[in-house]
């Protein structure tokens, strides 16, 4: 009897699969939801943290959802979902490695400031600093205009999330 019903639920997901495959959008989030609670832990356990995981989950479905039309039924859709979260993830991690945070509440330690700034001998103006402010105060207002520029530029990939669909074109 649980392989009839195994059966059946393999069954529904192959057309679920197929629906999704033709634009049927309800068809596709059924899909998602069903998997959503293990692929966030799965990305959970590559990225230790849970506002990381949440974003590479996103990501990931979103990167499946673009990319279901490839989908061939050679593994379990299961699986395939789950390897492309998880490259979502590694991406992500791998991004946050190349680009570390800097806090821009706390005075940056001696070793985090760049070479130019660690051995200027007396912290006074120097030629071309803006404003009269002292090379550290120079860094200090270049790293957080540099922060807010990211900030916004993220805030509007998030917002225009929905209109990167393939069928939003």
């Amino acid at each position: 009897m649980a392989t009839h019903a195994a059966a059946g639920i393999q069954g529904s997901e192959e057309k679920l699969i197929r629906a999704g495959q033709r634009g049927d959008h309800q068809a596709v989030e059924t899909l998602f939801r069903r998997y959503q609670r293990p692929l966030f832990q799965t990305a959970l356990r590559v990225l230790g943290n849970t506002e990381d995981a949440e974003d590479a989950l996103q990501d990931g479905l979103l990167s499946a959802y673009r990319n279901l039309k490839r989908f061939e039924g050679r593994s379990q859709f299961s699986t395939w979902l789950t390897r492309i979260v998880i490259n979502a993830a590694l991406m992500r991690r791998r991004s946050a490695k190349a680009r570390p945070a800097v806090s821009l509440d706390e005075p940056p330690r001696e070793d985090e400031l760049p070479a130019a700034e660690r051995f200027a001998d007396d912290g006074l103006t120097g030629p071309g600093l803006l404003d009269g402010r002292s090379r550290k105060e120079t860094g200090r207002h270049r790293e957080y205009v540099e922060g807010a520029a990211v900030a916004r530029a993220a805030s509007a990939c998030r917002a225009a999330g929905p209109a990167l669909a393939p069928n939003a074109r």
